[in-house]
């Protein structure tokens, strides 16, 4: 049957997890996006870099990008070591639950057609409840499957994160670095739509303004995020150094022994 084919579970390393949350975080207004690149691994998608991409359209509810955008990330994908492919997608839900709209699923179906182990990762994001205090975020990797009359369901997948010993992080730290540049780059059109031919000086000024402080406040959040991963991963290489250096102090002690 069509769900014996599908893949069973998914695997992120945690590079890829804290830099799809830190994208997720950039905003509460619009949905996010972007590509995830891995490998199969028997029936296991281990997914260990990503690839941050700019968007189409950008809705509280929606999300779209270029189809060139996947061909470039499939370019990504090949040069990378290991034999990468894209093989799944993640957007963010701001204030809304983790559960895939009926456009989701639509789209998560279209990309199946290309690759039946392609999923999707949806990052439920800016849920704070003023009664509890509580602000609560969740991820979910979901597929799409026929159900009745042709309708497209949810199959939820078994997602986790395992470390690959951090030979992408450079690769992932990258992804994250390129936010916002892309974020830039999308402000900059909502921005010259917004000006068009319009010659009014006071216009331009409060246009420019809100652009500045768009810009300002996305860097400010992208930037943090970025500071963390790097300071994370430097505790990483420190204790792997410090692994390192007791496992050769044992060696040499054996080394000893055996003279």
């Amino acid at each position: 049957s069509l769900l014996q084919e599908m893949l069973h579970s998914v695997v992120l390393t945690p590079d890829v997890m804290s830099a799809c949350w830190a994208h997720a975080l950039t905003t509460e207004k619009e949905e996010i996006m972007g590509l995830l690149v891995g490998r199969m691994e028997d029936d296991i998608l281990m997914i260990s870099a990503m690839k941050v991409i700019r968007r189409l359209t950008k809705q509280k509810d929606r999300v779209e990008f270029d189809n060139r955008d996947l061909i470039a990330g499939s370019e990504f994908a090949e040069s990378l070591p290991g034999s990468l492919r894209v093989l799944g997608w993640y957007h963010s839900h701001p204030h809304i639950t983790v559960h895939p709209s009926h456009v989701d699923l639509a789209t998560q179906a279209s990309y199946q057609t290309m690759d039946i182990n392609f999923v999707g990762l949806i990052f439920s994001v800016f849920n704070y409840d003023p009664n509890t205090g509580i602000d609560s975020k969740e991820v979910a990797a979901f597929q799409s499957v026929k159900g009745e009359g042709g309708r497209n369901i949810c199959r939820n997948i078994p997602l986790s994160v395992r470390s690959d010993g951090g030979r992408m992080s450079r690769t992932v730290l990258g992804a994250l670095a390129s936010v916002p540049d892309i974020l830039r780059e999308e402000e900059m059109d909502e921005y010259n739509k917004a000006v068009g031919d319009n010659s009014e000086l006071m216009d331009r000024v409060h246009n420019q303004a809100c652009l500045v402080t768009q810009l300002a406040k996305q860097n400010s959040l992208v930037t943090g995020p970025m500071l963390d991963s790097i300071r994370g991963r430097e505790k990483d290489l420190e204790s792997r150094v410090e692994e390192l250096k007791k496992m050769k102090a044992d060696l040499l002690k054996k080394l000893d022994n055996m003279k």
